[in-house]
């Protein structure tokens, strides 16, 4: 899970968003949450 936490990381900090305008990384945290079977209320 380290491995892939720091591939989310690093994807994160190669794509940076601007404040309050997070959509690509909210909706990868999101995806990946709902992959670990987390419920996401969005």
């Amino acid at each position: 899970m380290q491995a892939e936490l720091t591939l989310i990381r690093q994807d994160i900090h190669a794509h940076p968003e601007m404040g309050m305008e997070e959509v690509r990384t909210s909706a990868l945290v999101a995806a990946k949450l709902k992959q670990w079977g987390v419920e996401v209320t969005e």
